[in-house]
């Protein structure tokens, strides 16, 4: 169920998909609506246009992403840029030579990954459990100004690439991996549409999760 703040954002992410739906009807003929894939404005992830199951779900995703940007802008450091809200966002923090700039990048993933759960840990604490972590790089780990901002403290659930998941959490980015796939492989074979949207979502996480699952 959204909170004050999620429900604030949903008009304006309806109002987006509708436009969204509505420009691509008109570039495309009718006869290839159906095939017509689309990307979700903010998280980035493909959905078929009309696959309005899956829409409902990365619309009430979006919601939480906005809402947990938005409230880690009024608490953030002065140093850190907004929560990035799509894999392309957080890599491209994650490759900055800021080492700061780069923790909020695996926050910001994590998070997204994790679908802004309730229980996923807030920045700081996030911060000291991946400079405690020794699968963490070094170059972060070892970093002497980082670890005064953080001094290292392990985080439960943290896993293998700097990524905060419980078995629920997981389980339920599994799940809306495979729709995102299933939703963009259209094809009369059940069994070759699960393969594809399996190998989608095990693209969709390499390689940050890829150890994870290894």
């Amino acid at each position: 169920m959204c909170d004050k703040f999620e429900r604030a954002f949903v008009d304006e992410v309806d109002r987006i998909f509708e436009r969204n739906r509505t420009n691509a009807c008109e570039n495309v003929g009718a006869p290839d609506w159906k095939r017509t894939i689309l990307s979700a404005p903010f998280i980035e992830l493909h959905y078929a246009m009309f696959d309005d199951a899956l829409i409902a779900e990365l619309k009430n995703l979006i919601c939480k992403a906005l809402t947990a940007q938005m409230r880690f802008h009024e608490s953030k450091p002065a140093w850190a840029p907004d929560l990035p809200l799509s894999f392309n966002a957080a890599r491209e923090l994650k490759r900055k030579r800021d080492p700061r700039v780069q923790l909020v990048g695996f926050f910001g993933l994590s998070q997204l990954i994790a679908q802004y759960d309730e229980d996923h840990p807030a920045f700081e604490p996030f911060c000291c459990g991946l400079l405690a972590d020794d699968r963490t790089s070094a170059r972060l780990r070892e970093n002497s100004k980082l670890r005064r901002m953080f001094p290292p403290k392990h985080v439960r659930e943290l896993g293998q690439g700097g990524y905060w998941y419980s078995p629920v959490t997981l389980q339920a980015w599994c799940d809306l991996m495979t729709k995102v796939g299933a939703s963009v492989v259209r094809c009369d074979n059940p069994k070759h549409q699960a393969e594809v949207a399996y190998q989608l979502f095990r693209e969709a996480i390499t390689p940050e999760l890829e150890r994870i699952f290894a």
